[in-house]
């Protein structure tokens, strides 16, 4: 989190993309404190919930990208041969099933 000394308060995440606090994005302490900023310890708890909330997102956007590849998996070897030429990889070279079922955007 970050904490705006001058205004002393925390900034909120549209505040800190904003313009006027464009300062606000460094990791560097000292440049952040030259500026008026200051990085606050997030709690176990904060990042516990932004795990679990980006560990969801990434499960529904796996599923929802597993359900259109399920639905074109007998062009899969296509697109993996497709790939292959591409690449100029060799004539039956393997590609690993479960690998593309978790990662259908490398077929894109």
């Amino acid at each position: 989190m970050i904490h705006n000394v001058r205004m002393s308060r925390k900034l909120s995440l549209a505040e800190c993309l904003s313009e006027e606090h464009r300062y606000s994005q460094s990791e560097n302490p000292l440049k952040l404190l030259m500026n008026g900023y200051e990085l606050l310890a997030s709690s176990s708890s904060d990042l516990r919930s932004a795990v679990r909330d980006m560990l969801i997102k990434i499960s529904l956007r796996q599923e929802s990208s597993k359900q259109s590849f399920n639905e074109n998996k007998n062009s899969r070897a296509k697109i993996v041969d497709i790939l292959f030429s591409k690449l100029d990889l060799a004539y039956g070279a393997e590609s690993c099933g479960s690998f593309l079922d978790r990662n259908p955007s490398c077929l894109e």
